[in-house]
């Protein structure tokens, strides 16, 4: 899945004007949480933000702003019988109009390496690219109505109450944890289309170019290497690792490499208990990785084990459980954030 201002430039901006509609805070009982994002165009819609009398009143309020090329606000809906909904609670959204001529600025702003972006309200030319720095001196002044993280969860309380131009910062960049799939077989397609469309960030991993199917799945990275040892000692650190090749002595090599770094968040290997055994065995004796790194491995994969053998039950098994180990993610403070 990419993240929203590549998938932004990439699908909306190409030839029309779109408006990023996000949710940035939330009381009460609302339909979606902080971070939710939609993008409205004339012609479309994509994304939600929860459904319901809400979206429908966003919606018409984003292509009232693509009409009317005005400056990005946010506007405060209570959740009552005003918009016919029983939910109690209150949402705070923000509307940032972007338009076909930016898709080249955030090109360029990704290629310099800005980390930030501000939105300033009211603003004729809203939008600032730019680094860590410009992002704390905004937020000193107290002018920042909003610090959004890189999944567009708030730190802090909304502050819509400013007296000059308020601006909302956010972090660019993608949120998703890195995930690092090795294997383009019945299996890691299945796999792959399966976290195309769920907050993972996908390289994917094979030697054989042919091996790929022959029309890219959005969202995913494609990676051809006669080296995929090398890509492991590269990766991050707290990445996730799927090891699924063509071949057991490939998927021991990856898999080795993994563990040996003692640092991933997740190391699944498909396989019997057969398999896992008998790789235990030469980690241990040939490797020389002691039970800390050999702990990391999740052999069989899949939640509760997949109830078949056909990739796509596999897939689901799968996803399932890389959900469950990213759920819980560290709060956003103003220090991380900037």
């Amino acid at each position: 899945m990419a993240d929203w201002l590549t998938a932004l430039a990439a699908q909306h901006l190409v030839q029309h004007r779109a408006v990023m509609v996000s949710v940035v805070a939330s009381y009460g009982s609302a339909p979606r949480e902080p971070g939710a994002r939609m993008v409205v165009t004339m012609e479309a819609v994509s994304g939600t933000i929860g459904g319901g009398a809400l979206e429908y009143q966003a919606i018409a309020d984003a292509k009232a702003l693509l009409q009317s090329g005005g400056a990005a606000f946010v506007r405060d809906y209570a959740l009552g019988p005003k918009l016919d909904q029983c939910c109690g609670g209150r949402v705070m959204v923000l509307f940032d109009l972007f338009t076909p001529d930016e898709a080249h600025t955030i090109k360029a702003a990704q290629g310099d390496g800005s980390t930030h972006l501000i939105t300033k309200l009211g603003c004729d030319a809203p939008h600032i690219y730019c680094q860590p720095d410009d992002a704390k001196a905004l937020v000193k002044a107290g002018k920042v109505v909003a610090l959004l993280d890189k999944a567009g969860k708030p730190h802090g309380d909304m502050r819509v109450d400013v007296a000059d131009v308020g601006a909302v910062v956010q972090v660019l960049g993608s949120p998703y944890a890195p995930l690092y799939m090795f294997g383009a077989g019945h299996v890691g397609r299945a796999v792959a289309r399966i976290l195309s469309t769920l907050p993972f960030d996908v390289t994917w991993i094979d030697s054989r170019a042919e091996a790929f199917p022959p029309s890219p799945i959005e969202g995913v990275r494609r990676l051809v290497t006669q080296d995929p040892v090398a890509v492991v000692e590269s990766a991050p650190k707290d990445a996730l690792y799927l090891v699924f090749t063509h071949s057991h002595p490939l998927d021991f090599d990856i898999t080795a490499a993994i563990l040996k770094r003692g640092d991933a968040a997740y190391c699944g290997l498909i396989g019997s208990e057969t398999k896992r055994s008998r790789f235990l065995k030469r980690f241990r004796d040939d490797v020389g990785l002691d039970e800390t790194q050999i702990g990391r491995l999740t052999c069989p994969i899949g939640l509760g084990g997949p109830q078949g053998k056909e990739p796509e039950v596999i897939a689901i098994a799968v996803a399932a459980e890389l959900l469950d180990m990213v759920r819980s993610l560290s709060p956003i403070t103003e220090e991380n954030a900037l």
